[in-house]
């Protein structure tokens, strides 16, 4: 078994795709939870709001769910740990960043918290990603927005979060 399938606990499903996941790091999660921010942001400022309410609750989700993971590893939660025992679950993200005393200096833990639990009853089955015609019950869009925004700010105690995070540019053209 190659260190891949044992980080992802598995054999031989989507090994190459999972190679990529083996060279992540504290900033390279922290740059990617920014990208996705970056791009809620995009689409949440565009004039077709109606039509994209779920891809944008799924682009901050994402970004938040980047932001715990790499605060986690940052404070050295294995990768393996990440992957399997906290997939997509940010409730359990949050929890063990709260250990680590990831909401100390916010202004207001409980609302993070409030919000975080709203979302994830979504987020964690892939309710953004795939049609589900279950009623949903979700925070006000702002309101995931200035989370993920903190999220972000907040990943790195101790880390100047102010300096560049390197954007991929588009090469396809």
């Amino acid at each position: 078994m190659d260190y891949v399938s044992y980080l992802w606990g598995d054999s031989m499903a989507a090994i190459e795709e999972r190679k990529v996941m083996c060279n992540e790091d504290e900033l390279s999660l922290l740059a990617t939870a920014n990208q996705f921010y970056e791009a809620a942001k995009i689409v949440h400022d565009a004039k077709f709001k109606p039509s994209t309410i779920i891809p944008r609750y799924y682009l901050f989700s994402h970004s938040i769910e980047l932001s715990y993971k790499s605060y986690l590893l940052h404070n050295g939660i294995p990768l393996r740990d990440l992957i399997q025992k906290y997939g997509h679950d940010l409730e359990k993200a949050l929890d063990k960043a709260i250990r680590y005393e990831f909401l100390k200096n916010t202004n207001n833990p409980n609302e993070h918290i409030r919000v975080i639990k709203c979302l994830n009853q979504c987020y964690c089955k892939k309710e953004f990603e795939y049609l589900s015609l279950r009623k949903k019950s979700l925070p006000f869009i702002e309101d995931v927005d200035r989370v993920a925004k903190e999220a972000l700010c907040i990943a790195f105690d101790g880390i100047d979060t102010s300096q560049y995070i390197p954007v991929l540019k588009d090469t396809s053209k």
